[in-house]
């Protein structure tokens, strides 16, 4: 068994303890790493989602289990009826309309302050974007802002 079809097996026990049923889960590749998708009904996503710590928690749980067994295993993150996709897509289009306002008013655009796994996303889309200069904040902070500027 490797370390994605153990964490698979493992979110199973996790949710069967916590009494959530769900339709399915599925191993799906993400831009860095691979993501275990939940299918459920709308009110099992409420109990999941809604409280978006315990979703959270329960993530850090499987991952810090499933480390304890597989060393080298990636993270593994979760999502739940693509939730978490359209989060990003939405991300993504925020960062696409920025790049465009940067390019029509030729000044400095701030994007809204995000977390590091978000500002590595957004770095990642703007390699492409030759003419487009991405910084985020010196400070130490969690939520940091990126600044697009024309190079």
């Amino acid at each position: 068994m490797n370390s994605l079809e153990a964490a698979k097996k493992l979110l199973e026990t996790i949710l069967n303890a916590l009494d959530i049923t769900v339709e399915s889960i599925d191993i799906e590749s993400i831009l860095f790493g691979h993501q275990l998708q939940i299918r459920c009904d709308k009110a099992t996503e409420s109990k999941l989602i809604k409280p978006y710590n315990t979703f959270r928690e329960i993530e850090n749980k499987l991952n810090e289990i499933l480390r304890s067994h597989f060393p080298q295993a990636q993270r593994v993150r979760l999502d739940c009826n693509n939730h978490r996709n359209n989060e990003e897509k939405a991300l993504k289009e925020k960062v696409q309309l920025a790049v465009k306002k940067l390019q029509d008013e030729k000044a400095k655009v701030d994007l809204p302050a995000m977390n590091a796994y978000h500002r590595r996303m957004v770095y990642h889309w703007l390699e492409s974007e030759s003419e487009v200069l991405a910084t985020s904040d010196s400070k130490s902070a969690r939520l940091k802002k990126i600044t697009l500027q024309l190079k």
